[in-house]
Order: C-alpha cells, then structure tokens, then sequence
C-alpha cells in the first residue's frame, strides 16, 4: 500500500493511555494518575479549599436537561474535575454560585471547564468573578463586588486561578456572559481563604485590578483574531495538528498534513548525568536531539507554535533523556514505547516525583475504565519553572528495544495532539545527531558524533557538503552548517542522512518566524493596491521597518520572545489597516446580519428537530464607518432591527431597493418559523405566513416575489426522522404560494443569480449513499429548469452550502459541508469552467478547515458573499465557537470586522442597493398544464454511453419516480414532526434484511412506463408534472443498460429538453439532421404502473404461479420464494432474492459512493436470477409481463412496500393468515 489511497481508521495492537492532564503549577494540584482530577483540598500555601467545606452549597442559574448524573449544579464543589462531574448552564447569561455556609476571608478562586483537557466546547469567553456576603439574585445588583473579569479572550479551558486581594465573603459566584457555546461549563468551583484576616505578607503580590481591564475590547479582539489566523498558518503549512475527529473520517483526504516527525540515531553516553533538571552535564554533548513542535493558542501574548526539544542516549541498562520546554502543557511529559507500542507508558510529574505509567482498561459494570497497571518510580528532576527535565529510565521497560528501536511522544497537551503524542523514532546507534545552539536566519548548526568507542561512521546527507560520503571516525564530531530555505513561515530545512548500515535519519529543522507570513502578505497586498492606483508609499515605509525588526530579530540568538511577537502584533495591524483601504470593501459600511446561538443540529437537515442552541439573539444593522479613506471596524455601530426575545430570528435579507428586510423568526423555539417583514428602520414589522409550517430564509426575486425554504411540501426527510423543507415561492405579501421544487430532501440557501435564475443547495439521494447528495443547482424563478451548477458525483465533501456567485468570475464561491452538523466548513471557489464534476474546479481560499467528512464546529467558516472579485463577507469561529463576521480575499488575507462577546454573529450580507437581474418571463404556458403533465425531449440517448453502449441497443427508456413520504397529519391540525425509530418508516426495512450489495431502495419507487427509442437515440414523451423523476435505459428484452443516479422534475405544461445519457455537460447539441422523434410518442404502461411499486401485490403473484411449488420453506437448498412474512413482516421470498445476491441492486448505505457507475454495472444484468431463467429453469416459462415485473422490480432497486407505514403497524404472519383463510 503505497499510502496514496489508504488512510490509518484504527491500529490493531495500540495500548491505552490517557488524555493529557493540565500542567503543574508551582503548588498547584497533583496530576491524577488515570486522566481524572480532584480538587485541592489546600493550596500550596496552606489555605483551605473552602468550596468543599462541611457547610458550603453550590447554586446556579439554570441546568441543562437531560445529563443526570453527569452534569449537576452539586458537582460545582463535589472535589471532581472534568467533564463527567461539571455544571452546564441552560444558556448564557448564567451564574453559578458556592454559598461557603459563613463569612470568611478570601484571596483565590480556581474554576475550569473541563480540566482533563477532552473536551474544548462550553468554555466560558466573557465571565466575571463576583463576591458577596449578601446574596442577590441579579448578579448587577450592588450587593456583588468584582473581584476577577475575563472578556474577549481566548475560551477558559482548564483549571485557572484568579487572585486577588483579600476580601470578606459568603457567596462566590462565577457569572457568564458568553462561552464558545451558549450553554457554559463549569467543572468545579474552588474558594480559598480561611476564617482570620489573610497576612498580606504570605500571599504575595496580587493584582490591584480585576483581571482583564487593561486592554481595550476591540485590540483585545484583534489580538485573539490575529492569534487565530497564525494558528491557521501552523496548521496550513503542516506545524500543528489538525482536529482527529475530522480528518480521520473516511474518504476525507483534503486537509494539510504535517510535516514530518524527527527520526534520530540514539547514541551512548560517555558517562552518567546529575540528574537534577538542569541538563547542563557534559555528557549531553554526545546525545542526540530531536525537536517536536505542537500547537497551544492560549493568548497572543505567547506564541501558538510550542517546542519541545528531547536529549537522548543511553548507557548501561538505561535510557537518559533530557527536556526542554518551550512550555510544559501537561503534567504528562512524555509517552515511551518501542516503535511497535511494546512497553507503553506515560512519563508523568507528581508531588512525590516522575513515575512512569503503564496503563490497562478493565470493566467494572459501568462499562470500560482506564486504570493504572504499573507504576515505576524514576530517578529525575524537574525545574522549579517546568522547562527542564531530567531523568533515567530502564531499558528493560521496552522489549527488544536495541532491534526495533524507540519512540518518543512529546507535546502532549497540545491542541488536537493525541494522547501519545508526536513523535521522535530513535534507533540505537553509535552516532549522535543534534541541532546545535546558535543558528541564524541563513543557516542551522547541526552536530554529527561517532561514539568513542564505536565504529567508523560513513554518511550521506541531502544538502550541500553532505551530499558526498563523508566518514566520522570513532570519537570524531563535525558541526556542520546547513543552509536555511525560506519557508511560509521562516527559515527551514529537512535535513535527512543516510549511514552505511542502511538507517536513515532525519531532522526537520525550523527557525520559527511570526513576522514572515504577514508581511509577505502584506507585500503582495501593497503591489495589488498600487495596481489599483492607491498611495502605499506611507505603508511601504512601514513595511521596510518591519522588514528590518524581522532580520535583526532573526539574527538574535536566543530569540527575544516578547519582542517578536509584539513586533508580529504590529507587522499584522500595519497590514490589517492597509488592506481595509481597499476600495472594493465599500459594500462593508453596513451590513445586515443576525446575532443567534449557533444551531449545531446533529445533521445538516435537522435544525427544525434537534438544533442545539437556544433563543435569544436579534436582526442587526452593523455601520462600519471609513475614516481618511480607510473602513474603521473598531468603531462600528450594531443597531439593532429587530429583538428576537424568547425566539430565534434568523436569514435576514433585504429586497434589492432596500426598501423592505425579510426574516424568519420563532416566537419560541420549538415553535414555527413563519416570515417577517421590515422597514430598514425596524418599523412597519407585518408577518407573512402562518400555519402548521416552517418558513424561512426568504430571499427576495427580481419580479418582487419571494422565495423561501419550507415544510409545506409536508414530507419526511427520506433517511432520518425530520419533516423535509423544500424551495417555494410566494409574492411580496405572502400570497400565492407555490413549489419551486418538487425534492423529497431539505434544501437551503437561495440566491439571486446575475442572469436572474436562484442558486441554491438541492438534496439528491438516488440510488446511491445519504452523505454525499447536498450540491449546487439552479432554476428559473417559475420553477422550470433545475440544472446542476456544480457536484453529485463528489465523494468528498459531502456538499455545497450557501454558493453564491463571484463578480467579473465564471466561480461561485460556498461552503463545503458534511451531511452531518451545521453548515460549515471552508471557504472555496469553484470554476465553473471546469464542469460541474470536476474536483480541481474547487480552490479553497481557507485551506487549514478540512473538507467535510465530519462537521466542524469551531475553526471553520460559513455563509460567504462575495463583495467583489477578490473579497468575500463571510463568518467566521477563529478559534471557539463563537462566529463573527471577517472579509475574507482570495490571496490569504482575512480580517476581523466585529464579533460580539456573548452570541454568534451570522448571515451577513452587504446593506446596499443591488442592480437588478432580469425578470425572467414564465417558461410554462399555463394552458398546457391543465392536465399535469410535461414534456421531455431526448436528442440522442447514445451520448454519453458510448462506447459500453452500441448504436442500436438502446429500445426503451423507462420513466421512473422517487416517491415522496407524506407526513401524517395529526388531530391537532398539525404534520407529524418526528419519526424516531425512522428506520420502521423505511420502504423497506434495510436494518432487517440487506445483502451482499448493500441495502436496497429504502424510498419507494414507481414505473410511469416504457417510451421507445428511435433508432438514432431520439425520442419525446410526456411525463406526470410535480414529481421526483429519472430515467432508465433498458435495451430490447427491457434489461437495463443506465440509470440516471440524479433526479430530475417538470412543473405542470414544462418542456424540457437533453442531448444524451449521462453526457459531458459541456457538450454541445449536435448539428447533423434533425432527430428522428419529432412527435410525442406514448409511454407503454402497464396496469400495474402508474403508482407505487408494491413487491406483494407486482411481484409475489409472479413467484407464486411460476416458483412456489418448489421454491417454499422446504426447499432443499433454503431458496424460498414463498411471500410468507417473517417476525420483521418480510416476505420469504424478498428475503432470499435479496440476501442471496440473486437480485443484484446499487448499494444505498449511507456512504456508498455517489460516483458515476459504468453501464451494464448493476441490475438485470447482473443479476443471477435472470442468468437462471435465460439458462432454462426445469420448464419455467413467465410470461412477458410477469418478466417485466421482475425486471422493473430490480431495476427499480429492490424496493419491497409502496409506501410508507411505519412497520410496526404494518400486517404480520397472523394477519397474512387470516386474510388467507377469509380468502378460502
């Protein structure tokens, strides 16, 4: 497996260890050995806890339902960190409080989300820290003092201690405003301080303000917005890791792989170390080094890119290492094993010293638990400030070592890091290879070492001076210079060498540099600027300053932290304040836009069943004003249009005069959505629709009339449980309603197009898997002509959102999203040029978010528009879940415009007059469509299927449908919302019986007939109006040759037309005579066509006057072809066709490809069952109708009921039975 097509899904034979706990602190709480944490009972300077004290409670504003056990207002002071003992709130904003049962004298407050580190949502963004000895209710109320604030910052993630200066206090309570999602967690509360006044001399110095005051919110909004965009570089050029949940799914591939690990030779030591965590013995010298780089974006303050360096070699019996900390990030320092997992274990600090961990699972009732196996004590020492490490570990922990060499993982802690770390392979060798100290921008300093009492070492390296054989004799050390490359993100270079015994090493040096991708940017952004005829010259000075910071601060050795990342805050603002003079960002002075909790339903379509987030939230005008030619976003004003209160708005979009902004909105969740209208002001506020009906994101036609997303197509969403929402369309004041489309799937987001036509997001499931089917379409405003812009045959990503199109481009830019979770994702273009199937049409402009495969919910993208050729409006969750609105260009460049502390900022769109696209007259004379039915016409079938098909095998082409699955209306008026055991709702019960293929149709089909083909591939039929269609081509004993896997619909008098049969969509029709099918011709329809298939009432009585008098449940060989129905209510028959393989069919499981199948691939053709009867069977001779039957039934996919009744009210045997002896 050349791993250009195999991705690692799980590794058979890995051990456990677990989740990383947070770092010590000095005095800070031990580090629980198994991945759980309890509370200090004291601080390291004595002071009780006194949250766990005898008489305190906890209390708190609200809780979120349904986590018994789990989540608890009491777990705030039960003495458990982590999430399986912790609060969540029921949204923001929310308190939660520890009355301590007296007054006592405090100084620190402790609290977390979730302190083992798993989880990284429900952290609070904006909260204050409020003491009292009277309690209140309202946490404004003046009984509350202030002691501790955090606000616009990154997400408090772990355990962290505010202190302050002493104050007398009952309650303490935690007050948030914000989290990066709206219900926070809270995983303990910890309160210390005693009974007495606190001596001021044993505490220390404390703040003499609350924490957070000093920055301005909007610098400390850039700070965090510039800090995500660098931890987007790391990941984009392959320095951090990326969200395993997401590019571990199957089948997703396009995501930035990291760069290679370290892989070193581990050479012995002259002699032993001190072993007291300064790692400043001799002995090092001879050790080899090896660096891993992982990434923490905590605050700006700190750079986002962590090293963690290993000194390593051995001597006797044991292993010697040596680290240093960039920064500790656990209390996990390293994991160990050999290089195949054999000895794993955790190198861990505790109070009493370094052990190491060995790790086993055992299941104690409540299902598996991590524990502890073994526990070593080590010889070793860490610094008092957690840089350096020292320690001694015996080889005989790590079987056969010496041959399979050893593995280190380091960076544990690090953001989307396993468990085990990055890792650095050492084989045991005679050489030493290390970076040395020293190295500048132009070159790294690497040490080469032949042990003294070893072998000459011959090598062979991959740069200049090492490209030649070069001997080190014993004792022998050359420092060699190796020249840097200039990288996106500094000075780099890939050093690999080979030795004469046939190892191969390798060392992935890197001269971190924050300056280099800003201002590279920022070079560019002038040049394009000045194209434009704009006056850089001021920002050119600037640049050439930062150019001059960034060499001296290259050359310095060691680097001066503070001072390079206060010189990147700068070189980022200097080329942040230039881009926003950009002229083409005038359409961001206003911007309409929602503020909402983010949805986070647990598929794309399920927002109206299950969305998480709450209510709350409201439409906005945002005014951004522009100062001396340069948009100001620090001085933006939000003024609000509309509160939602107690509902969720959501979608607004303004008509084209702007004379009116639409919305959807809820009174309540869980009630429905209904549209809205406004003056720009907010006035004039008038409701459109009502009714049992979700009606939402309106968008405004060029006729003055409205489409919108709906349930009123009153279906099921065909794979899962919620009601379906569709496209309609109605005039400005709510009248006239009708369907645009016909889909039995949910689609969002339309837009207007230049031409006048809607782009929107349309869902196909036709025969083949449920993830892979939400792509781009277009229609006229009168519901005629859908046409696929872009995908259906993708496998990854699973779909588009929200594709709009790029001014003076053929591209559209969307969001590429997983059939699972809210609609985001990346930022992409897509050139249309390329056709609509192409996969290098996509460039994506934010290539640090995978494409979906899984759903991201923070780090991602949504809702772009674009404002020009090069800039789109988009939001944007830089680093937690919270969006807010950036302009996004082409180029790399991406700037915060606003965001607000408390909610997500959405759906933005500019506030401008638009010009507007031709009123697109109404194709469908209405005269023709009084009997519901359109027209089709086919110009040659062969194209597109040559040349698997010849001219002239084509007879027949068969109309068939996808049949909707009507909601149930219940006594209340209303349509059945929810179908939780969905899979009974199935047509047929795929979780009951399925094959060697797959499963079968799950959705019900019909055959409207057969429509013969002319010679030269012509034909023109009509076709029923108002229904989800496609096509069969079958040849003349009606066996299928092609199968449309795309859906297509005619509205009543519609006539359509198409060149061939799964044809290049860039063809041109042909020129040569004209079709031979000028004349509608009539469907052959049987009487058993024309309505749903049913495999009872069509294909049964086939089988049962040709099969059953052999084939019944004695049959010898088990092949019962009896319709008797099993305890599932399947037919035996059904059951063996389709278990057996006899019946061959297209595999409709939830990720079966949607890729293009090649004619004669699947169905008749390859069905057994035919194979048997052309063959000649003991006599049997069917009819051609009763042959017809088969073949339709397995051409249409095996469906087994023609609707769709839940099962469990559906007849079993006994009904069977007494419906057989009425019938006698």
């Amino acid at each position: 497996m050349d791993g250009n097509y195999w991705k690692t899904v799980a590794e058979r034979g890995r051990p456990v260890v677990p989740s990383p706990p947070p770092a010590p602190t000095a005095g800070g709480p031990e580090v629980a050995a198994a991945g759980s944490l309890d509370a200090p009972r004291a601080d390291e300077l004595g002071f009780a806890n006194l949250a766990l004290g005898p008489d305190a409670k906890a209390a708190a504003s609200s809780l979120l339902p349904g986590f018994p056990g789990r989540h608890e207002i009491a777990h705030l002071n039960d003495g458990h960190l982590g999430n399986g003992k912790s609060w969540i709130s029921n949204g923001e904003p929310s308190w939660a409080e520890i009355d301590l049962g007296g007054t006592y004298w405090i100084y620190k407050v402790a609290t977390g989300s979730d302190s083992s580190g798993q989880y990284t949502d429900r952290a609070a963004t904006d909260f204050r820290v409020l003491t009292a000895t009277q309690d209140a209710p309202d946490s404004e109320a003046k009984t509350w003092t202030t002691v501790a604030r955090q606000g616009g910052s990154a997400p408090l993630h772990t355990r962290t201690e505010f202190r302050f200066k002493p104050v007398q206090a009952r309650w303490v309570r935690v007050a948030l405003d914000a989290a990066n999602q709206s219900q926070c967690r809270l995983d303990e509360i910890e309160v210390y301080g005693q009974k007495d006044r606190l001596p001021l001399d044993k505490l220390g110095p404390l703040p003499d303000h609350p924490s957070g005051v000093p920055l301005r919110d909007y610098e400390r909004q850039l700070r965090v917005a510039f800090l995500g965009e660098e931890y987007a570089w790391l990941k984009t050029y392959g320095r951090a890791d990326m969200d395993p949940r997401l590019t571990e799914y199957v089948r997703v591939w396009e995501y930035p792989r990291h760069v290679g690990d370290d892989q070193l030779p581990l050479p012995p030591l002259p002699s032993a170390p001190k072993l007291d965590g300064q790692l400043d013995d001799a002995c090092w010298q001879a050790a080899s080094c090896g660096v891993v780089r992982v990434a923490l974006p905590a605050d700006f303050e700190r750079s986002p890119l962590v090293d963690q360096v290993v000194h390593a070699g051995w001597l006797g019996d044991d292993l010697l290492l040596g680290f240093q900390f960039d920064r500790l990030l656990s209390g996990h320092l390293a994991v160990v094993s050999t290089d195949d997992w054999q000895g794993c274990g955790v190198i861990a600090w505790t109070k009493d010293g370094l052990v190491f961990n060995t790790y086993t699972t055992e299941d104690d009732g409540g299902g598996a638990r991590l524990k502890v196996r073994e526990t070593t004590p080590l010889k070793g020492a860490l610094s008092d400030s957690f840089t350096v490490c020292e320690v001694r570990l015996p080889l005989s922990l790590f079987p056969h070592c010496r041959e399979k060499g050893l593995r280190l993982g380091l960076g544990l802690g690090g953001r989307y890091t396993s468990e085990f770390g990055r890792p650095v392979g050492f084989m045991f060798s005679s050489l030493a290879v290390a970076e040395e100290a020293g190295s500048s921008g132009r070159a790294f300093r690497v040490r080469l070492s032949a042990a003294p009492k070893g072998q000459p070492v011959t090598l062979r390296g991959n740069v200049a001076g090492l490209d030649g054989d070069f001997t080190l004799a014993p004792g022998q050390s050359k420092v060699v210079e190796v020249p840097t490359e200039r990288g996106p993100l500094g000075p780099q270079r890939n050093l690999t060498l080979n030795d004469d015994s046939g190892e191969c090493y390798s060392l992935h040096l890197l001269r971190y540099d924050p300056l280099e991708r800003p201002l590279t940017l920022m070079a560019e952004l002038a040049d394009r600027l000045e194209a434009k005829g704009l006056d850089v010259g001021t920002e050119r000075k600037q640049l050439a300053q930062l150019l001059a910071t960034q060499t001296q601060s290259l050359s310095a050795a060691p680097p001066d932290r503070a001072a390079e990342r206060e010189a990147s805050f700068q070189a980022r603002l200097a080329k942040r304040r230039l881009l926003l003079r950009d002229p083409d960002l005038a359409p961001l002075e206003r911007i309409l836009c929602e503020k909402r909790h983010n949805f986070e339903p647990s598929h794309n379509y399920s927002v109206l069943l299950d969305s998480a987030g709450g209510p709350g939230g409201s439409v906005n005008l945002l005014e951004i004003p522009r100062r001396a030619g340069r948009l100001e976003p620090g001085e933006a004003i939000a003024r609000k249009l509309f509160d939602a209160g107690t509902g969720i708005a959501r979608n607004p979009m303004a008509s084209f005069d702007l004379s009116r902004v639409y919305f959807g909105y809820c009174k309540t969740k869980g009630d429905y959505y209904h549209l809205y209208s406004m003056k720009p002001d907010g006035s004039a506020l008038k409701r459109l629709t009502d009714g049992p009906f979700h009606d939402y994101w309106p968008c405004p036609l060029p006729d003055g009339g409205l489409a919108f997303i709906t349930t009123r197509c009153k279906s099921r969403y065909l794979c899962w449980r919620p009601q379906a929402a569709v496209l309609f369309r109605m005039d400005a004041a709510g009248n006239n309603m009708r369907a645009l489309s016909f889909a039995n799937l949910t689609e969002w987001a339309p837009s207007v197009m230049d031409d006048g036509r809607l782009l929107w997001t349309r869902s196909e499931y036709q025969d083949k898997g449920a993830d892979h089917g939400h792509m781009l379409w277009a229609i006229r405003p009168d519901g005629t002509c859908p046409e696929l812009m872009y995908g259906n045959t993708l496998v990854q990503p699973n779909g588009f959102a929200n594709g709009r199109e790029v001014p003076g481009t053929d591209e559209l830019c969307a969001i590429p999203i997983s059939h699972f979770g809210d609609l985001n994702g990346p930022v992409v273009l897509i050139d249309r040029d390329k056709g609509p199937f192409d996969p290098a049409a996509i460039t994506t402009l934010t290539p640090e978010v995978p494409w979906p495969g899984a759903p991201p919910v923070q780090e991602c993208f949504r809702e772009p528009v674009p404002l020009a050729r090069d800039y789109l409006l988009c939001a944007h969750a830089p680093l937690d879940r919270r969006f807010q609105l950036y302009v996004v260009d082409r180029f790399g460049n991406r700037e915060l415009l606003y965001g607000d502390p408390a909610i997500s900022v959405l759906c933005p769109t500019p506030f401008q007059k638009r010009t507007l696209p031709p009123v697109l007259s109404d194709a469908v004379d209405r005269a023709d469509a009084a009997d519901g039915q359109g027209e089709f016409f086919l110009t040659d079938v062969y194209r597109g299927l040559e040349p698997y098909v010849k001219r002239g095998q084509v007879k027949w082409l068969r109309v068939c449908q996808e049949v909707r699955a009507n909601l149930d209306r219940l006594p209340t008026g209303e349509y059945r919302n929810d179908h939780p055991e969905f899979m009974d709702w199935y047509a047929t019960p795929v979780h009951k019986v399925s094959g060697p293929f797959g499963w079968t149709s799950y959705v019900a089909k019909a055959s409207w007939g057969l429509v013969p083909v002319a010679e030269d591939g012509s034909a023109r039929f009509t076709a029923p109006a108002g229904k989800v269609l496609y096509f069969e081509v079958l040849d003349e004993h009606f066996n299928e040759l092609q199968r449309m896997r795309s859906v297509v619909q005619l509205q009543p008098g519609e006539r359509r037309s198409c060149i061939g049969c799964h044809e290049s969509r860039n063809d041109a029709p042909p020129t040569t005579a004209f079709p031979k099918s000028q004349s509608l011709v009539q469907r052959r329809v049987a009487s058993w066509e024309g309505k749903s298939f049913s495999y009872e009432q069509d294909v049964q009585p086939v089988l049962d006057r040709n099969c059953v008098r052999c084939h019944d449940a004695k049959h010898p060989s088990g092949i019962n072809l009896a319709g008797t129905l099993d305890a599932d209510k399947v037919p035996a028959s059904y059951r063996t066709l389709v278990s057996r393989g006899l019946a061959h069919y297209v595999d409709w499981g939830y990720k079966s490809s949607p890729e293009k199948l090649a004619p004669r691939t699947f169905g008749t053709v390859r069905s057994k069952l035919f194979k048997v009867l052309e063959a000649g069977h003991h006599e049997v001779t069917l009819t051609p109708d009763d042959l017809l039957r088969l073949k339709t039934w397995v051409d249409l996919n095996c469906p087994l009921w023609p609707d769709y009744m839940n099962r469990e009210l559906r007849p079993g045997p006994a009904q069977q039975v007494a419906k057989a002896e009425g019938r006698r």
